[in-house]
Protein backbone atom coordinates (compact mmCIF):
# COMPACT_ATOMS: atom_id res chain seq x y z
CA UNK A 1 0.00 0.00 0.00
CA UNK A 2 1.03 3.82 -0.80
CA UNK A 3 1.29 4.14 3.20
CA UNK A 4 4.07 2.12 3.61
CA UNK A 5 6.37 3.83 0.70
CA UNK A 6 7.74 5.67 3.09
CA UNK A 7 8.47 3.30 5.46
CA UNK A 8 10.23 0.90 3.76
CA UNK A 9 12.70 3.05 1.98
CA UNK A 10 13.70 4.58 4.76
CA UNK A 11 14.11 1.06 6.62
CA UNK A 12 15.85 0.02 3.70
CA UNK A 13 18.08 2.97 2.70
CA UNK A 14 18.79 2.97 6.42
CA UNK A 15 20.45 -0.50 6.69
CA UNK A 16 23.62 0.35 3.95
CA UNK A 17 24.05 3.58 6.05
CA UNK A 18 24.50 1.55 9.39
CA UNK A 19 28.17 0.28 8.47
CA UNK A 20 29.32 3.90 8.03
CA UNK A 21 27.65 5.86 10.94
CA UNK A 22 30.15 4.70 13.27
CA UNK A 23 32.26 7.54 11.44
CA UNK A 24 29.80 9.87 10.13
CA UNK A 25 27.66 11.52 12.50
CA UNK A 26 25.43 12.98 9.81
CA UNK A 27 24.64 9.43 8.54
CA UNK A 28 23.38 8.72 12.33
CA UNK A 29 21.15 11.68 12.45
CA UNK A 30 20.24 10.27 8.63
CA UNK A 31 19.31 7.30 10.04
CA UNK A 32 17.23 8.59 13.14
CA UNK A 33 15.08 10.92 11.19
CA UNK A 34 14.16 8.25 8.99
CA UNK A 35 13.02 6.42 11.67
CA UNK A 36 11.27 9.09 13.23
CA UNK A 37 9.11 9.14 9.70
CA UNK A 38 8.92 5.19 9.55
CA UNK A 39 7.14 5.49 12.84
CA UNK A 40 4.61 8.37 11.89
CA UNK A 41 4.03 6.43 8.99
CA UNK A 42 3.73 3.54 10.94
CA UNK A 43 0.91 5.20 13.24
CA UNK A 44 -0.55 6.40 9.91
CA UNK A 45 -0.89 2.71 8.92
CA UNK A 46 -2.71 1.67 12.04
CA UNK A 47 -4.99 4.38 11.49
CA UNK A 48 -5.99 3.17 8.16
CA UNK A 49 -6.49 -0.22 9.53
CA UNK A 50 -9.00 1.15 12.54
CA UNK A 51 -10.93 2.41 9.36
CA UNK A 52 -10.71 -0.47 7.54
CA UNK A 53 -12.32 -2.20 10.57
CA UNK A 54 -14.76 0.23 11.18
CA UNK A 55 -15.89 0.09 7.18
CA UNK A 56 -16.06 -3.41 7.58
CA UNK A 57 -18.35 -3.67 11.12
CA UNK A 58 -20.62 -0.98 9.55
CA UNK A 59 -20.97 -3.23 5.98
CA UNK A 60 -21.72 -6.02 7.93
CA UNK A 61 -24.34 -4.36 9.84
CA UNK A 62 -26.19 -3.01 6.49
CA UNK A 63 -25.71 -6.82 5.29
CA UNK A 64 -27.85 -7.66 8.58
CA UNK A 65 -30.27 -5.17 8.03
CA UNK A 66 -30.84 -5.89 4.35
CA UNK A 67 -31.31 -9.69 5.65
CA UNK A 68 -33.84 -8.65 7.74
CA UNK A 69 -36.03 -6.61 4.69
CA UNK A 70 -35.64 -9.39 2.70
CA UNK A 71 -37.08 -11.76 4.62
CA UNK A 72 -39.82 -9.87 5.53
CA UNK A 73 -40.60 -9.12 2.00
CA UNK A 74 -40.47 -12.33 1.53
CA UNK A 75 -43.53 -13.03 3.60
CA UNK A 76 -45.26 -10.45 1.95
CA UNK A 77 -45.11 -11.77 -1.11
CA UNK A 78 -45.91 -15.17 0.44
CA UNK A 79 -48.96 -13.31 1.78
CA UNK A 80 -50.25 -11.66 -1.56
CA UNK A 81 -49.83 -14.96 -3.19
CA UNK A 82 -52.67 -16.46 -0.61
CA UNK A 83 -54.63 -13.74 -1.53
CA UNK A 84 -54.13 -14.65 -5.07
CA UNK A 85 -52.96 -10.92 -5.62
CA UNK A 86 -49.95 -12.16 -8.37
CA UNK A 87 -49.17 -9.02 -9.53
CA UNK A 88 -48.71 -7.32 -5.59
CA UNK A 89 -46.20 -10.69 -5.10
CA UNK A 90 -44.51 -10.10 -8.34
CA UNK A 91 -43.99 -6.34 -7.54
CA UNK A 92 -42.40 -7.83 -4.01
CA UNK A 93 -40.47 -10.01 -6.19
CA UNK A 94 -38.75 -7.14 -8.00
CA UNK A 95 -38.17 -5.36 -4.96
CA UNK A 96 -36.52 -8.24 -2.87
CA UNK A 97 -34.60 -8.50 -6.04
CA UNK A 98 -32.72 -5.08 -5.86
CA UNK A 99 -32.50 -6.09 -1.98
CA UNK A 100 -30.31 -8.87 -2.65
CA UNK A 101 -28.60 -7.50 -5.11
CA UNK A 102 -27.57 -4.19 -3.00
CA UNK A 103 -26.66 -7.45 -0.10
CA UNK A 104 -24.24 -9.00 -2.31
CA UNK A 105 -22.39 -5.87 -3.07
CA UNK A 106 -22.08 -4.78 0.81
CA UNK A 107 -20.94 -8.94 1.17
CA UNK A 108 -18.46 -8.30 -1.19
CA UNK A 109 -17.41 -4.46 0.36
CA UNK A 110 -17.48 -6.69 3.85
CA UNK A 111 -15.59 -9.13 2.11
CA UNK A 112 -12.67 -6.52 0.51
CA UNK A 113 -12.57 -4.89 3.75
CA UNK A 114 -11.69 -7.78 5.90
CA UNK A 115 -8.94 -8.71 3.48
CA UNK A 116 -7.43 -5.23 3.13
CA UNK A 117 -7.21 -5.04 7.25
CA UNK A 118 -5.62 -8.43 7.43
CA UNK A 119 -2.89 -7.64 4.80
CA UNK A 120 -2.12 -4.21 6.78
CA UNK A 121 -2.09 -5.89 9.88
CA UNK A 122 0.22 -8.42 8.51
CA UNK A 123 2.63 -5.05 7.02
CA UNK A 124 1.98 -3.30 10.34
CA UNK A 125 3.58 -6.19 12.34
CA UNK A 126 6.73 -6.49 9.90
CA UNK A 127 7.45 -3.05 9.94
CA UNK A 128 6.88 -2.60 14.02
CA UNK A 129 9.40 -5.00 14.29
CA UNK A 130 11.76 -3.81 11.35
CA UNK A 131 12.10 -0.72 13.27
CA UNK A 132 12.61 -2.28 16.65
CA UNK A 133 15.46 -4.17 15.72
CA UNK A 134 17.46 -0.79 13.81
CA UNK A 135 16.26 1.16 16.70
CA UNK A 136 18.17 -1.58 18.59
CA UNK A 137 21.12 -1.59 15.76
CA UNK A 138 21.22 2.12 15.53
CA UNK A 139 22.06 2.39 19.80
CA UNK A 140 24.63 -0.35 19.23
CA UNK A 141 26.19 2.04 16.85
CA UNK A 142 26.07 5.37 18.64
CA UNK A 143 27.48 3.39 21.84
CA UNK A 144 30.13 2.06 19.42
CA UNK A 145 30.42 5.27 18.07
CA UNK A 146 30.86 7.28 21.26
CA UNK A 147 33.50 4.34 22.53
CA UNK A 148 36.05 4.97 19.88
CA UNK A 149 35.24 8.98 19.53
CA UNK A 150 36.62 8.74 23.42
CA UNK A 151 39.28 6.29 22.05
CA UNK A 152 40.29 8.49 19.34
CA UNK A 153 40.56 11.43 21.77
CA UNK A 154 42.25 9.61 24.29
CA UNK A 155 44.99 8.54 21.43
CA UNK A 156 45.49 12.49 20.43
CA UNK A 157 45.71 14.31 23.72
CA UNK A 158 47.57 11.90 25.83
CA UNK A 159 49.15 8.83 24.06
CA UNK A 160 50.63 10.70 21.64
CA UNK A 161 52.07 13.43 24.07
CA UNK A 162 50.30 16.59 23.16
CA UNK A 163 52.17 19.69 24.26
CA UNK A 164 49.28 20.72 26.74
CA UNK A 165 49.26 16.86 28.04
CA UNK A 166 52.94 17.07 28.13
CA UNK A 167 53.11 20.02 30.03
CA UNK A 168 50.80 19.41 32.45
CA UNK A 169 52.34 16.08 33.29
CA UNK A 170 55.99 18.07 33.81
CA UNK A 171 53.48 20.98 35.97
CA UNK A 172 53.21 17.42 37.94
CA UNK A 173 56.59 16.32 38.52
CA UNK A 174 57.61 19.38 39.54
CA UNK A 175 54.61 19.81 42.13
CA UNK A 176 55.59 16.62 43.25
CA UNK A 177 59.21 17.33 43.46
CA UNK A 178 58.49 20.45 45.03
CA UNK A 179 56.47 18.59 48.22
CA UNK A 180 59.38 15.76 48.64
CA UNK A 181 62.18 18.59 48.76
CA UNK A 182 59.36 19.95 51.32
CA UNK A 183 58.68 17.14 53.13
CA UNK A 184 62.80 16.18 53.95
CA UNK A 185 63.38 19.54 55.21
CA UNK A 186 60.54 19.11 57.44
CA UNK A 187 61.58 16.29 58.66
CA UNK A 188 65.30 17.62 58.64
CA UNK A 189 64.38 20.27 60.74
CA UNK A 190 62.53 18.39 63.31
CA UNK A 191 65.53 16.19 64.16
CA UNK A 192 67.76 18.86 64.59
CA UNK A 193 65.06 20.71 67.16
CA UNK A 194 65.16 16.84 68.38
CA UNK A 195 68.62 16.58 68.99
CA UNK A 196 69.33 20.18 70.13
CA UNK A 197 66.76 19.66 73.06
CA UNK A 198 68.03 16.08 74.17
CA UNK A 199 71.64 18.18 74.11
CA UNK A 200 70.27 20.89 76.38
CA UNK A 201 68.54 18.33 79.16
CA UNK A 202 71.96 16.57 79.50
CA UNK A 203 73.62 19.83 80.31
CA UNK A 204 71.09 20.56 82.45
CA UNK A 205 71.69 17.40 84.42
CA UNK A 206 74.94 17.98 84.41
CA UNK A 207 75.91 15.03 82.13
CA UNK A 208 78.45 16.06 79.20
CA UNK A 209 79.37 13.72 76.58
CA UNK A 210 82.67 11.93 76.04
CA UNK A 211 84.83 14.68 74.33
CA UNK A 212 88.02 13.69 73.83
CA UNK A 213 91.06 16.23 75.03
CA UNK A 214 94.53 16.53 73.33
CA UNK A 215 96.09 14.88 76.20
CA UNK A 216 93.66 11.73 76.37
CA UNK A 217 95.07 11.56 72.42
CA UNK A 218 98.89 11.78 72.79
CA UNK A 219 98.45 9.35 75.79
CA UNK A 220 96.75 6.81 73.51
CA UNK A 221 98.95 7.14 70.82
CA UNK A 222 102.16 6.32 73.15
CA UNK A 223 100.83 3.09 74.30
CA UNK A 224 100.72 2.27 70.27
CA UNK A 225 104.26 3.51 70.37
CA UNK A 226 105.23 0.93 72.81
Amino acid sequence: MNIFSKLFTALKGGASEMGEAVVDDNAIRILEQELRESKASLDLAKESEIMLLASQKQTEAKIAKLSSQIEEYENNAFVALKQNNEALALEIAHHIATLEAEQKNNKDQAEHFAKSAHTLRSQIQKAETDISDFYRQLEQVKATDSVQKAQENMHANILTGKPSVASAKESLERIRNKQEHFEARLEASQELESRSTLDEKLKDAGITPNVASAQNILDKIKTRAE
